[in-house]
């Protein structure tokens, strides 16, 4: 994507804050009040990288979000990817007494985990995924990263390096806030996902593992990417399921009701932030022609539903067998 518009702004030196007249001639901020952004005259600023720039290193803290209008950058991870692994136990003559355990840092090759086993790639706080062997990705013009930070001060989740003269766009929470509520914003990133991320983001899902390419692409029509605040509710406990969600960005939170009050399953589900983009999937009633296309997702789907029953009577039989009065208070 170029920006045809960049030809009528006059290109203000590094860190200076951008006019909200040249702010209204990019399509993204079409939407935006102008009386807002005159208020907030400095909340983004131009950012001009030289080839071979950092913008951004993995773990830093931060409070800004990019929005790329020219030139290419390459995001990465810097870090190796490995786990912790520990070593050691009982052995010697004193092992009979005393055991001893070391840990290290031991490569994904190394020491696999059944998680992770087909997992082919890494989410970060961008509109790519990184794949797992080479975590490495190109941005270009349109696209935003660094959301994550922006929003919940969280350290970057990777380095970003200019490939070439980059012209950027540097923001604040407030701009980024308003500009998630913009139509040709939300169409943008929703356009950008479905062409970028959404292949990696559903063969990571055990359910579409062995996703054909087929499938894919008749689905990639056929989703919506949602967003939701803070504490907001994405569903309830008894509501008919007319969809199903796939968490991309955020944490949530699950909480099943008990008599006597709400238990939450397992804590905050990790997904990075907690302005939540899901992944919301068509209505079952056209779930039917899916399965008669595509058989083998079909079978995936219905064993899923299979263990996911069992999971589910597990949990009633654990409720049932479960006694509030062990928790009662006795004088």
């Amino acid at each position: 994507m170029i920006f045809e518009e960049l030809k009528n702004i006059e290109r203000q030196p590094d860190g200076a804050p951008v006019a909200a007249e040249d702010l209204l001639q990019l399509p993204v901020f079409k939407d935006v009040s102008p009386q807002f952004l005159k208020k907030n005259a400095s909340a983004t600023v131009w950012r001009h990288f030289k080839r071979g720039d950092i913008v951004c290193r993995e773990g830093e803290f931060g409070s800004t979000a990019f929005y790329i209008l020219e030139g290419t950058a390459s995001v990465q991870l810097a870090s190796p990817i490995a786990h912790v692994k520990a070593q050691g136990g009982p052995g010697g003559f004193l092992g009979k007494l005393t055991s001893k355990l070391t840990s290290r840092l031991a490569a994904r090759q190394e020491d696999r985990r059944e998680e992770e086993a087909d997992r082919r790639s890494i989410p970060i706080d961008a509109p790519v995924d990184l794949a797992y062997d080479h975590p490495v990705a190109e941005l270009g013009p349109g696209e935003l990263f660094g959301e994550m930070t922006c929003m919940n001060y969280y350290p970057r989740s990777a380095t970003v390096r200019a490939e070439t003269d980059c012209t950027m766009l540097e923001m604040l929470r407030n701009v980024l806030d308003v500009l998630q509520k913009s139509k040709p914003f939300r169409a943008q990133l929703d356009l950008t996902y479905r062409r970028r991320a959404l292949d990696s983001h559903l063969r990571n899902v055990p359910i579409f593992r062995g996703l054909t390419q087929d499938f894919i692409d008749h689905l990639r029509e056929r989703v919506e990417l949602l967003r939701f605040a803070p504490g907001q509710v994405i569903c309830k406990q008894g509501e008919p399921a007319d969809s199903f969600y796939l968490v991309r960005l955020g944490f949530v939170k699950i909480s099943e009701g008990y008599p006597g009050g709400e238990g939450v399953a397992g804590g905050p589900r990790p997904a990075r932030r907690s302005i939540t983009s899901s992944l919301c999937a068509s209505p079952p009633k056209i779930f039917s022609p899916w399965w008669r296309s595509f058989p083998a997702c079909g079978w995936a789907s219905k064993m899923w539903h299979v263990n996911a029953k069992r999971q589910t009577r597990s949990a009633c039989a654990w409720c049932a067998a479960f006694r509030l009065s062990v928790f009662s208070r006795r004088d």
